[in-house]
């Protein structure tokens, strides 16, 4: 990956920052300078602002007793959650983890995952995020990419690596949850070093991979992308700012942990802040409402289908959700239905837009919202945006482009994957791969990802538009509309739908709403009736999948009248 330089189609920075640089893979753990030369001056060394395995200290010298996490039925003071890290941290130092290693973290939302990130960080190493819903293959795959060198997993991920085992080019595999006497579990390292006092916190540099996420997005193409120490700290900050957290809040997780949007819009915010953070172990909308009700619950982040659900279950009528401050929204755009409904509730809701990347980079908040509600917000703290044309020439407010972002929390990079971080950070600016506007007052709404946009007989076709129409129709709990070939109209507009539970949905009466509702070239060429539309493992719908599993949907065009 060669150095981006800011391009001149591009307006200058106004607030005079230094040039990103993309680096390779065996430069990323090199010390960018300016970034040091900034940082130095904030961190006052090893255990200051850079170093997030401090954070658990930090918050046990402030308040020992308060309950730091809530999962299932454990609860552990931020004192505990402490120095059950510092004596990981020293067990994973005698097996052989040092400073600048890549040790992934694979498993469910659990407390013992919370323990391993937290420990990894204290030994200075880079934490790798990768999804344990993945095949084992396709897991070593991205292990062995990333050069990982010591795996700790859940038993049950541990026990599906196996049969990919002699393909992992890494040195050990670590266990969490194993049986008793099974040999190197994260129990038995913890019990091992219980007692070996305050581990010394690694020293870092600003340039050094703090966390590298593996994602996929609604793409289908893994990618590293690599937070250094610098990038994911700004990250925390800016989004606590935005979010405007409390220490005094109670945080909830409902996401995987293995998410990049979990990681730096909750769960590490939750930390840095020193709130008291319930963790979800899966997300189940009744369990959800329950949580929130018995723990109370403050605020929380959700992709749309899961506040979808929420809104759905028949336990919203009684549940007592006094306590919520406001949540977020993020993942894809908020049905503007969904909003009104939960507002309806008397929830105040915000919208984050933005990517694993990005750490965000937009942000709505709830007065904003009610006034604006198909809006995703401006830009946060730290982060410049803007909309773009195909030549990477800005557009005038009011006119569609793609969305594009740069600024200190912006991740610097793909690991190891030149081609794919040339496509996304050309110019010196992140490409989102969104679609979107920015009216004259400085507000941005996303109109659809530019991968998802139908083009219908030559004509430009927005999903969001038509999903906006279902959402209203009181016997829709779910939809998702994409473009599946065809023959005559080059890509046919194809909308999938889940009823409500217990409502007599018609798919005749799905098209007469549209077609009352919408102009012609977006009505649906066909509505499928499912029983489920797919998901990623963030929760979000995976248009992807439909596209892929429906392609061949209209061969027989020509014979049904289309």
């Amino acid at each position: 990956m060669d150095a981006v330089n800011a391009s001149a189609t591009f307006p200058q920075s106004e607030v005079g920052a230094a040039p990103r640089t993309a680096t390779s893979g065996d430069q990323l753990t090199a010390t960018l300078e300016w970034r040091d030369a900034t940082a130095a001056k904030l961190s006052g060394g090893p255990a200051g602002l850079l170093q997030p395995g401090a954070i658990p200290r930090r918050n046990a010298r402030r308040f020992p007793a308060k309950t730091a996490y809530v999962v299932g039925g454990q609860r552990v003071s931020w004192a505990e959650f402490d120095q059950t890290t510092d004596a990981l941290a020293h067990g994973l130092r005698a097996v052989g983890v040092v400073p600048r290693d890549h040790v992934a973290v694979i498993g469910g939302n659990s407390l013992a995952f919370m323990y391993a990130e937290f420990a990894v960080m204290k030994a200075g190493a880079a934490v790798v995020l990768i999804s344990p819903s993945l095949a084992p293959s396709q897991m070593v795959s991205q292990l062995n990419h990333a050069d990982v060198s010591t795996v700790i997993a859940a038993a049950d991920v541990r026990e599906r690596l196996r049969e990919a085992e002699p393909e992992f080019q890494g040195k050990r595999i670590l266990t969490w949850g194993a049986e008793a006497g099974c040999a190197a579990t994260v129990e038995e390292l913890i019990a091992r070093h219980h007692d070996d006092g305050f581990f010394p916190l690694a020293d870092v540099r600003p340039g050094d991979p703090a966390l590298v996420l593996y994602t996929s997005g609604t793409t289908g193409v893994p990618k590293g992308a690599v937070n250094t120490y610098y990038d994911f700290m700004v990250k925390l900050l800016t989004n606590s700012l935005s979010a405007e957290y409390k220490e005094y809040e109670t945080g909830l997780v409902l996401t995987p942990l293995c998410m990049g949007g979990t990681q730096v819009l909750t769960l590490m915010n939750y930390a840095i802040m020193g709130m008291t953070c319930v963790i979800a172990e899966a997300f189940e909308p009744g369990a959800a409402l329950g949580l929130i009700e018995r723990e109370g619950v403050s605020t929380f982040l959700a992709v749309p289908t899961m506040t979808t659900a929420m809104v759905n279950h028949p336990a919203i009528d009684g549940a007592d959700l006094s306590s919520l401050q406001r949540i977020y929204s993020a993942g894809a755009a908020l049905p503007v239905e969904i909003f009104d409904r939960l507002r309806g509730h008397g929830v105040r809701v915000c919208e984050i837009y933005g990517s694993s990347e990005t750490g965000g980079g937009v942000v709505i908040t709830a007065a904003e919202k009610d006034e604006r509600p198909a809006s995703v917000g401006r830009p946060k703290v730290g982060h410049e945006v803007l909309v773009v044309d195909d030549q990477d020439q800005p557009v005038p407010p009011g006119e569609v482009g793609e969305i594009v972002m740069r600024g200190d929390p912006i991740t610097a990079g793909y690991y190891e994957q030149p081609a794919i971080h040339q496509e996304s950070f050309r110019n010196g600016w992140f490409h989102t791969g969104d679609l979107g506007y920015r009216d004259q007052d400085g507000y941005y709404y996303v109109v659809d990802r530019k991968k998802d946009m139908i083009v219908s007989g030559g004509t430009n076709v927005y999903p969001k538009d038509i999903e906006e129409v279902l959402y209203r129709m009181p016997g829709i709990a779910e939809a998702a509309v994409v473009g599946l070939p065809h023959s005559r109209w080059g890509e046919a507009v194809t909308a999938f739908v889940v009823a409500a539970a217990g409502a007599a949905l018609s798919v005749a009466e799905v098209r007469e709403e549209c077609r009352h509702k919408l102009a012609g070239f977006q009505v649906p060429k066909e509505v499928i009736l499912v029983d489920a539309i797919p998901k990623t493992a963030m929760g979000k719908i995976s248009k992807a999948a439909l596209r892929s599993e429906n392609s061949d949907l209209y061969k027989t065009a020509d014979a049904r009248g289309q």
